[in-house]
C-alpha cells in the first residue's frame, strides 16, 4: 500500500472498565440513578458488564420507564461505548473496537434510530474496522450502506456524500478494480470542488487519490496532473514541511518511473534543500534524497556526480546508523549498482558482497532486503557473462520473495523475468520460458490488462518464441496484444501530454514498439502471409506519428467554433512565441523558466478540455483495410518500411496492397548497406546527395522498384509513402527504362503515409495567394526598419535573432531568376481572377510573411534561397554551441556535447538576411526580424488554409531523418496545417527553377489540370531544355 489516505471519521469513543452484578441492588441504583436525572451515572452501572448492556436496556422498557429516560440513558452508553472503540482502534485493538460499534449498533437497531446520520456514522466506523482487519468485502456491504444512507438524507452534492465516495473509492482501489475506483474518486472530486471549492483539504485528499491510483494503472500523465495540483494545494494551504516533501518525493518517484530523469532531479534538488533546512545535513531523510539524487545521476550517464551523492549517503548512513544498520547496507548495494552500471564489476561485487552480509546477518536470510541483495548479485554476474554463477542467486532470491512475499507480488515478478532473461540469454529457451509466463500471467492478474507492465511481460514471451526459438505462430497473440496495448496506452496517456512531452515519451517507446514487431512480420510473412496485415498496421500508426498529432490537434481546435477554447490556444501560442525569444536573449533567465512552466500547464489544460482534441483521435484507428477500401481499381498503395535483422543489417521492404488484396503483399527490396556503399563509394552520403546520384540511377531503380513493377500496370497511380533514406531519394524519377522515368509511366503520389487516403481531407479553394521573389538579402537597416513598421508585432510569431553570432556562412546571393518567376505568376493569377500579393526587394521581408500565419492564403509561393544544415556543421558555429545548447538543452547537459533542433537548422532566407549571416544582426533596431525564417518558427505558423506552399528554393526537402519522417521544412509546413507541399533535395540553378515554376502555374491554373499533372507536365517541358537530371528531379511533390 503506497499509502492509506483516511478519510474514514471515526467519532465515537468509549471506555469499558468493571463488570456489572445482576442483583436487584443493582438494578436499583440504576433506575434511581435514571429518575434524578444522572444519566451518566446510571450509564457507567449499566456498562460494569458489557454482556448485559442490550438486555438492561430491554430490562427498562419493559418496567415501563418513560421513552425519552431511555433514549438519555443510552445517549450516555453510546458515548461511552464509542470512546472505547476509537481508543481500542488507535491501539490496532481492531476486534475489541469491533465488538464496542456492533453494541452500538444493536442500540440502534432497538431504539428504530437506524434513518439518522449517527447510524451512518456508526456503519461507516465498522466498514473501517472490517477493512483493517482484511475483510475487505464487508467492508465495502456497509461503506455501500452508507453512501444510500447519505444520498438519502443528504442529497449527492452534500461534502459527506462526497466522503462515503471517496471511501468507496479507496475500497474498490485496494480490491484492484481500479475502474469503479477512478468513477467513485471522481464523482467525489467534482462535489467537493463545487462544494468546498479547490482549496479544501478534502479536495487535497481527493486529487491525492486521484495521483495514486493513475500512477498505479500506468497512466503516468494523469497521475502526474494530479500530483502537480495536489503539490500547489498543499503548499498554499500548509506551507513547505515534511509532508510537501512527501508529495515531491511521489513526483519524483512518477517522473522517474516514465524515465523523465530531468524532472526527477529538479523535484529531488528541491526536495533535498526541503530536508536540508528541515532536519539538517545528518538526517537520514537527507541521506535517502541524497541516494536517489546518485540514482538519477547515474541513469544520466553522469557517473562522478552519483558517485559524490551515494558516497556522501552512505557517509551519514554509517555515521548515524553505523556498519550493522539495514540501511547502510542499502547504500552499500547503491554503490555496488553504480559501479555495476559503468562496468567496473570488480568494484562493484565487494560492495553487494557486503550488503549481502550486513542483512544476513541483521535481518536473517529469509528477509526480503536479503533477496534484493541475491538478486543484484545474480544481476552482476549476469552482466559478466558468468551465467553459472549468477544462477544460484537468482533462484535463492525467487524462493525467498515466493514464500514471504507471495506469488502477487512485484518483486516476485521482477525474479521470474529475471530467470527468464538468463536462461534465454544461456541459450537454454524451454527453461527460459515457464518463467516468462508466470511473469505474464502475474502482471495481468495483479496489475490488469492495460498496464505498461503487463505489455513489457507479453513482449518477453513473444520476442522469445520468434526471435530465439523460431515459434512465429506462438509469438504471433502476444506481439499483436502487446501492440494494441501499447497503442492505447500512448493515445489514452496523451490526453494529459504537451506537444515535448508527446516526443520525449514516444521516443522511449518506439524503438521497443516498432522494432520487434517489423522484424516478426517480416520473418513469419513466407509460413503466414496474412501477418502483413500486422504489418501494415503498424506502419500506419507510427509513420508520422508526432507530426500528424500535432497537425491534427491544432486543426481540431482551431476548427472546434468553441471560442473558449480558441482563445486559449492562442494564448498558448503567445507564450511559445514569448519562450522563443527569450530562449535566443535569456536562455537562462528565471523568467523563461516561469513562462515555459506556464506553457505547459497551459497546453495540458487546453488538451484535456478539448473534446476535439480526444475526436481527433479516431485517425488511429484507420487500418490497412481502411486503405484498401479508399483504392479504385487502377491504383496501389505502398508502404515501404525497413526491418532490422540484425546489428548491421537492415531490410527495406514494400508493403503492397490494391482495392481487392485479401491481405497487403510484403516485398523485400534490398538491404540499407547496398545503397549507403553505393553512396560511399562515389562520394555521398544520403543526406547530401544530388543529381550525380541519377548517373547510376538504374542500378538504385533496380532495388527500389523492380521487385514492385510486376504487381502494376502501366497508366496506374502509386501512392507511396517512404522510409528511412528514400525520403531523401527523388524516387518517382528514377529510371523505368532506357527513356521514361517512373514519373512517365505511372501516376505517382508521395504521401507521408498512406492512411492520408483513407482520411478524405476536403480540398481546400485557390481563391487567394501569396508570391515571394527577387528578394533583396543586402537591405540596410533603416530600410528594413521602415518596411518592419508595416506590421503589427502583435501579429507575429517569434522572431529569431542572430544577435552576437558568427554564422560565417558568407552571403546570399541575389536570385534574379526569383523576379521574374514570382512577377509572371502574379500576372498568371490575376489574369485567373486570383487574388495574388506580390513581395519582392525589400518589402519581402520575415515580418510580411509572419503576417499570413492565421490569414486566407490559399497558394504560397517562396522563391528565395533554404538552408539546411547538419548538425555538425552547426555545432561549428559560435550561435549554435553557445546559445542553442543553453537553449535547447540546459546547461547541465554541456559534457555531452550539443544537440540542436533539427528545425532550427533549417529555414528560408527574407529581405536583409545578410547582415544576420555575417554576424551584424546586433545592429538590427529593436524589433526588426533578421530576415533568417527557421522551420521552428514556421511550425508554430496557422496555414491551415494553404492549399499548395512551393519553396522554390535549394534543399528545402532536406532534413535529419528519423522513425517520423523528415525534421525539416516539410515537417514545419505540415505542422502549420499546409495540405501539399512542393520542394527540393538539392541545389537547382536558378534558370531551370524559374522555367519549372512558370510552366507549373501555367498548366495548373491557366490550363486547368490536377496538380500532380501539372506539376509532371512542367517537369517534362525543363527535361526538353535541360537533359540531366540535375536541373529537373530534385523537386518533389508532398501530399
Amino acid at each position: 500500500m503506497k499509502r492509506i489516505i483516511c478519510s474514514f471519521l471515526i467519532l465515537f469513543s468509549i471506555s469499558l472498565s468493571a463488570q456489572l452484578t445482576d442483583s436487584i441492588s443493582h438494578k436499583l441504583l440504576m433506575i434511581d440513578a435514571i429518575n434524578r436525572g444522572e444519566y451518566s451515572n446510571a450509564a457507567n452501572l449499566i456498562l460494569q458488564d458489557t454482556a448485559t448492556i442490550i438486555p438492561t436496556i430491554y430490562y427498562l422498557d419493559s418496567i415501563g420507564l418513560e421513552k425519552e429516560k431511555i433514549d438519555s440513558v443510552s445517549s450516555c452508553v453510546i458515548n461511552e461505548l464509542s470512546r472505547s472503540g476509537i481508543e481500542y482502534n488507535n491501539n490496532g485493538n481492531f476486534l475489541n473496537a469491533l465488538n464496542a460499534f456492533q453494541c452500538i449498533q444493536q442500540i440502534f437497531l432497538y431504539l428504530q434510530k437506524t434513518n439518522h446520520l449517527d447510524y451512518a456514522v456508526l456503519l461507516q466506523n465498522i466498514g473501517y474496522i472490517y477493512y483493517q482487519i482484511g475483510d475487505v468485502e464487508l467492508s465495502q456491504k456497509y461503506m455501500l450502506q452508507v453512501l444510500d444512507m447519505r444520498e438519502s438524507i443528504l442529497g449527492t452534492t452534500h461534502p459527506d456524500y462526497a466522503t462515503s465516495l471517496s471511501d468507496l473509492g479507496y475500497i474498490y482501489y485496494m480490491q484492484g478494480n481500479y475502474y469503479e475506483a477512478e468513477t467513485y474518486y471522481l464523482q467525489a472530486l467534482e462535489i467537493r470542488e463545487s462544494v468546498l471549492g479547490t482549496l479544501h483539504p478534502d479536495y487535497l485528499i481527493s486529487i491525492g487519490n486521484l495521483g495514486i491510483l493513475y500512477e498505479t494503472k500506468g497512466e503516468y500523465f494523469k497521475a502526474e496532473f494530479y500530483y502537480l495540483k495536489e503539490k500547489d494545494i498543499y503548499k498554499s494551504l500548509y506551507g513547505i514541511d515534511i509532508h510537501y516533501a512527501e508529495i515531491l518525493y511521489r513526483l519524483y518517484n512518477l517522473y522517474f518511473v516514465i524515465n523523465d530523469y530531468t524532472k526527477s532531479k529538479m523535484i529531488l534538488l528541491e526536495n533535498v534543500e526541503i530536508l536540508k533546512s528541515l532536519f539538517g545535513v545528518s538526517h537520514l531523510n537527507y541521506a535517502t534524497s541524497l541516494r536517489d539524487l546518485g540514482y538519477i545521476c547515474l541513469l544520466q550517464g553522469d557517473y562522478h556526480e552519483a558517485e559524490q551523492y551515494l558516497l556522501e549517503a552512505l557517509s551519514i548512513r554509517k555515521s548515524v546508523l553505523g556498519e550493522s544498520h539495514p540501511d547502510y547496507a542499502m547504500s552499500l548495494g547503491h554503490l555496488g549498482g553504480l559501479y555495476c552500471d559503468m562496468g567496473d564489476y570488480s568494484k562493484a561485487e565487494p560492495y553487494y558482497l557486503e550488503a549481502l552480509s550486513i542483512r544476513k546477518s541483521v535481518l536473517g536470510d529469509t528477509h526480503p532486503d536479503y533477496a534484493t541483495s541475491l538478486n543484484n548479485l545474480g544481476a552482476l554476474y549476469s552482466d559478466m557473462g558468468d551465467y553459472s554463477k549468477a544462477e544460484p542467486y537468482y533462484l535463492e532470491a525467487l524462493s525467498i520473495r515466493k514464500s514471504v512475499l507471495g506469488e502477487s507480488h512485484p518483486n516476485y515478478a521482477t525474479s521470474l523475468n529475471n530467470l527468464g532473461f538468463l536462461y534465454s540469454d544461456m541459450g537454454d529457451y524451454s527453461k527460459a520460458e515457464p518463467y516468462y509466463l508466470e511473469a505474464m500471467n502475474l502482471c495481468k492478474s495483479v496489475l490488469g490488462e492495460t498496464h505498461p507492465n503487463y505489455a513489457t511481460s507479453l513482449n518477453n514471451i513473444g520476442v522469445l518464441y520468434f526471435n530465439n526459438m523460431g515459434n512465429y505462430a506462438k509469438a504471433e497473440p502476444y506481439l499483436l496484444e502487446n501492440m494494441q496495448i501499447t497503442k492505447n496506452l500512448f493515445l489514452r496517456s496523451t490526453t494529459f501530454m504537451t506537444e515535448q512531452q508527446r516526443e520525449d515519451y514516444w521516443s522511449t517507446i518506439q524503438g521497443p514498439f516498432t522494432r520487434p514487431y517489423v522484424k516478426f512480420s517480416y520473418k513469419y510473412y513466407n509460413q503466414k502471409p496474412s501477418i502483413s496485415t500486422f504489418a501494415y498496421n503498424n506502419e500506419l500508426f507510427v509513420k508520422g506519428l508526432l507530426l500528424k498529432f500535432s497537425e491534427s490537434v491544432k486543426r481540431s481546435i482551431i476548427e472546434s467554433n468553441d471560442t473558449v477554447l480558441i482563445r486559449q490556444w492562442n494564448e498558448l501560442t503567445t507564450k511559445k512565441q514569448q519562450i522563443q525569444v527569450l530562449q535566443e536573449k535569456e536562455p537562462q533567465s528565471n523568467y523563461l523558466k516561469q513562462i515555459e512552466a506556464e506553457a505547459e500547464q497551459f497546453e495540458k489544460q487546453i488538451t484535456r478540455s478539448s473534446a476535439a482534441f480526444r475526436e481527433h483521435q479516431a485517425m488511429w484507428q484507420i487500418t490497412w483495410d481502411s486503405v484498401r477500401n479508399h483504392l479504385s481499381p487502377n491504383e496501389v498503395a505502398i508502404e515501404y518500411f525497413s526491418a532490422p535483422l540484425s546489428k548491421d543489417s537492415t531490410m527495406y521492404c514494400a508493403l503492397l496492397l490494391r482495392h481487392d488484396s485479401e491481405h497487403p503483399e510484403m516485398i523485400p527490396l534490398f538491404e540499407q548497406k547496398e545503397i549507403t556503399s553505393f553512396m560511399s563509394s562515389s562520394g555521398r552520403t544520403i543526406t547530401n546527395q544530388t543529381y550525380d546520384f541519377y548517373s547510376n540511377g538504374k542500378t538504385i531503380s533496380q532495388l527500389v522498384w523492380s521487385k514492385i513493377l510486376p504487381n502494376v500496370k502501366e497508366g496506374e497511380t502509386i501512392y507511396f509513402a517512404p522510409s528511412g533514406l528514400l525520403h531523401q531519394l527523388a524516387i518517382e524519377y528514377l529510371p523505368y527504362d532506357e527513356e521514361r522515368t517512373m514519373s512517365d509511366v505511372y501516376n505517382m503520389v508521395r504521401l507521408s503515409s498512406t492512411r492520408e487516403i483513407a482520411m478524405n481531407k476536403p480540398q481546400t479553394a485557390c481563391a487567394t495567394s501569396t508570391i515571394y521573389g527577387g528578394i533583396t538579402y543586402d537591405t540596410d537597416t533603416t530600410n528594413m526598419y521602415n518596411e518592419s513598421r508595416a506590421y503589427n508585432s502583435a501579429d507575429l510569431l517569434a522572431s529569431r535573432s542572430l544577435e552576437n553570432d558568427t554564422l560565417n556562412r558568407g552571403t546570399a546571393s541575389y536570385l534574379p531568376g526569383t523576379r521574374i518567376e514570382a512577377e509572371r505568376i502574379y500576372t498568371l493569377f490575376t489574369e485567373n481572377n486570383i487574388s495574388a500579393k506580390l513581395y519582392t526587394t525589400s518589402k519581402a521581408n520575415e515580418e510580411s510573411f509572419k503576417s499570413l500565419s492565421g490569414k486566407d492564403n490559399n497558394i504560397l509561393h517562396i522563391g528565395t534561397h533554404g538552408f539546411t544544415w547538419t548538425d555538425s556543421t552547426a555545432q561549428k558555429q559560435d550561435y549554435f554551441t553557445q546559445r542553442m545548447q543553453m537553449q535547447l538543452l540546459g546547461e547541465e547537459h554541456r559534457h555531452h556535447g550539443p544537440i540542436i533542433d533539427p528545425l532550427n537548422r533549417c529555414g528560408l532566407l527574407f529581405a536583409g538576411a545578410n547582415m544576420a549571416l555575417q554576424g551584424n544582426s546586433r545592429h538590427l533596431p529593436e524589433g526588426v526580424q533578421d530576415g533568417i525564417l527557421t522551420a521552428k518558427e514556421i511550425s508554430l505558423m496557422d496555414l491551415r488554409d494553404a492549399n499548395l506552399v512551393v519553396l522554390s528554393a535549394c534543399e528545402t526537402a532536406k532534413g535529419d531523418i528519423t522513425s517520423e519522417g523528415v525534421f525539416g521544412l516539410q515537417r514545419a509546413f505540415k505542422m502549420a496545417g499546409v495540405q501539399t507541399i512542393i520542394m527540393s533535395l538539392w541545389k537547382v540553378s536558378d534558370q531551370a527553377t524559374q522555367l519549372l515554376m512558370t510552366e507549373f502555374y501555367n498548366n495548373w491554373i491557366g490550363k486547368h489540370q490536377s496538380k500532380r499533372e501539372a506539376f509532371r507536365n512542367a517537369q517534362n517541358t525543363v527535361r526538353t531544355q535541360y537533359e540531366e537530371p540535375e536541373f529537373w528531379a530534385g523537386f518533389i511533390m508532398l501530399d
